[in-house]
């Protein structure tokens, strides 16, 4: 467990360069992995959740609040905090979370990212099972919206090839190295995918 004086050290040094440059961007490298490796990051609202929602909103949570802290290093007071470079984090953390918990308020309610748990929503005597309907239904992509949804300046990586991945089995890890892409912003974009398609799965099964 690191203590706060080196991470504010690598934070004052990190400010000590200007933007844009080597130095800075090599100073914000360091900082990063020394509050990843700290252990010193808060996991506020730990209770409000499921774990396994807990874990994804907490993982979107921390890469939106590294990627603050490396735009906005100039932002920092080292005098402020109590003069604790982690009281800074911590406190940008929790507000991130709050945001991403609305953003996300009904995202536990959402049965559709596992893509195997719509057995509900069909009637009890069809042959073929919602799982495969669906499956078929975004393969097929009449519209081409799903194909066209996918993660920023990133086309290969599109919510129906994600899907049907997901629907072979194929696991996040097999998915984010193929990419190149962390599975927190895989499986985050996923979701939303997820609950922006709700209505339109939905309507597909029922019709």
């Amino acid at each position: 467990m690191l203590d706060d004086a080196p991470l504010k050290q690598l934070a004052l040094e990190a400010q000590r360069h200007l933007p844009k440059t080597a130095e800075r961007q090599h100073a914000l490298t360091q900082l990063v992995t020394a509050i990843k490796l700290s252990g010193r990051l808060a996991r506020p609202h730990r209770t409000t959740f499921t774990p396994s929602f807990y874990d994804l909103l907490y993982d979107e949570a921390v890469n939106r609040t590294l990627t603050y802290i490396c735009c906005a290093i100039d932002k920092y007071d080292p005098e402020r905090g109590d003069k604790k470079f982690m009281n800074w984090v911590n406190f940008r953390l929790e507000r991130v979370m709050i945001d991403c918990r609305h953003e996300f308020s009904d995202r536990e309610t959402v049965e559709l990212p596992n893509l195997n748990d719509l057995e509900h929503l069909a009637q009890p005597e069809e042959s073929e099972s919602p799982v495969q309907l669906l499956r078929d239904y975004i393969e097929q992509d009449a519209e081409q919206v799903f194909q066209q949804t996918y993660i920023r300046d990133r086309p290969d990586a599109n919510f129906r090839m994600i899907a049907l991945d997901r629907f072979d089995d194929k696991s996040w890890e097999d998915i984010s190295l193929r990419l190149g892409i962390k599975i927190p912003t895989l499986s985050s974009f996923f979701q939303r995918c997820c609950q922006k398609f709700a209505p339109k799965f939905q309507e597909h099964l029922f019709s």
